[in-house]
């Protein structure tokens, strides 16, 4: 099973638009450009491609700072439990970041992913199919094999493209 992380197994509570917004003010600041984070991801590949990974980094840095605000995390916790008691290869794929992940899977997962693809090193943005697809290469599974659950209409997309049973949850 392929889980999305956030609004699917935890709602990181993250004020998309303030996160944007600062995210902008730093372009603007270091790099003298006017760029609207909207959508987010798209703008950030498009500023690494022109800026480079260092500052890429900096502002992933930004990000994780919105995203590990763990004050207004709200955890599925029905989730949480099916993942601990579950004897299927569990996977997380993600536009969260890598330290996002990480600090929910230590603190809140009682048992690790197989794998774990987030915004950082992911092969393409979703709703790309190429990263589901690379978890069932790893895991050497066919389509019919794997679900992915998710919240959103780019979950809803990786998925029917990649070929495998999708289901979108609300939190």
């Amino acid at each position: 099973i392929i889980f999305d992380l956030d609004k699917t197994i935890v709602d990181l509570g993250v004020s998309w638009e303030e996160l944007k917004d600062e995210l902008s003010d730093y372009c603007s600041f270091k790099k003298n450009i006017k760029i609207q984070f909207t959508p987010l991801d798209k703008q950030l590949i498009y500023v690494k491609k022109i800026f480079g990974m260092n500052f890429f980094r900096e502002l992933l840095n930004i990000i994780i700072k919105f995203e590990r605000n763990e004050s207004r995390y709200r955890l599925n916790h029905e989730l949480l439990n099916y993942i601990a008691t579950t004897h299927q290869k569990i996977a997380i794929f993600s536009m969260n970041t890598q330290s996002c992940i990480d600090n929910i899977i230590e603190k809140y997962f009682s048992k690790k992913p197989d794998i774990i693809i987030a915004k950082d090193n992911c092969i393409e943005l979703k709703p790309s199919d190429k990263d589901i697809l690379s978890i069932l290469d790893r895991w050497r599974f066919d389509k019919d094999e794997v679900v992915f659950v998710g919240d959103s209409y780019d979950d809803s997309l990786s998925g029917q493209n990649a070929g495998v049973d999708t289901y979108l949850i609300e939190f």
